[in-house]
């Protein structure tokens, strides 16, 4: 599964990573969480460059021309553009993945993300997109141990009753170095610590994060000298 493919220079590498590195031919789940270009820039050369399974994507309409790439290349591809329901569940190998959260009725695209919880053994992952504070509300959630930071670590979103619910053991926040939103707030690290989060990364500081997983426990590793961004 494949979340998200960042800002439009950023697909090239993330494509080459995921074939030459990876070994990567076919992504099973392809996930454009919201029609922001930070988040779905690249997926055109993803669609592009792999077989897709199965692509999901808000069905609500952007005139941005991001997005109007991304559904010209998945017509190219005969790919069917799914925006899937609450409650959708599906499998990846021994981890089962559930959307949580999404809203295509909304003209605020941050509140149409695709949030995926995926449950492999006894670790619990959340891969929040951009949500906001609308969709935190929109339901109880899960005692987690990996949450991937909402909305780059702004302060307007990762509210103390969300965070009190999912608890984690380790964030991930990314966001690029010297961006011109300050991002990640301080108020959010504060927060994240409050509830007891004992590691967090900040791609800007950390570089990449990669997390190895068995099912019962997480190894992360931060790597400086992996870097996706194309716009350097």
């Amino acid at each position: 599964m494949l979340i998200d493919a960042g800002n439009n220079p950023d697909g090239k590498y993330i494509s080459k990573y995921l074939r030459n590195k990876l070994g990567i031919k076919k992504i099973d789940y392809l996930v454009a969480t919201h029609a922001h270009e930070d988040h779905i820039g690249g997926i055109d050369i993803i669609l592009e460059d792999f077989d897709i399974g199965t692509f999901y994507m808000p069905s609500k309409y952007s005139d941005n021309k991001t997005y109007k790439d991304v559904i010209d290349w998945a017509k190219k591809k005969n790919e069917e553009v799914i925006s899937p329901k609450v409650g959708t569940k599906f499998n990846l190998g021994q981890a089962v993945c559930e959307v949580m959260t999404q809203n295509n009725e909304s003209d605020e695209l941050n509140e149409n993300s695709i949030v995926i919880e995926l449950t492999f053994g006894e670790q619990i992952f959340l891969f929040t997109a951009d949500m906001e504070v609308v969709n935190e509300e929109s339901r109880k959630w899960n005692d987690i141990d990996v949450l991937k930071v909402a909305h780059h670590g702004s302060t307007y979103t990762s509210t103390k009753d969300f965070l009190k619910q999912v608890k984690p053991e380790i964030a991930v926040i990314s966001c690029g170095i010297d961006n011109e939103y300050y991002y990640p707030h301080e108020a959010v690290l504060k927060r994240l610590k409050d509830v007891g989060c004992k590691q967090i990364y900040d791609t800007s500081k950390d570089g990449t994060v990669i997390i190895k997983c068995d099912g019962k426990k997480c190894d992360v590793e931060a790597h400086k000298e992996l870097d996706f961004d194309g716009n350097k």
